[in-house]
């Protein structure tokens, strides 16, 4: 998990993706990724 300041958000989305190509499962709170792991 990274834990990021807003103003970096650009080279965290930047690591996201490069991992993603690597086919690494990766999500992030702004891509809607968390909704599968959490039960409400």
């Amino acid at each position: 998990m990274f834990s990021y300041g807003w103003d970096i958000q650009k080279d965290v989305l930047e690591i996201y993706h490069r991992l993603q190509t690597h086919n690494i499962p990766v999500w992030m709170d702004i891509q809607g990724g968390m909704k599968n792991y959490l039960s409400v």
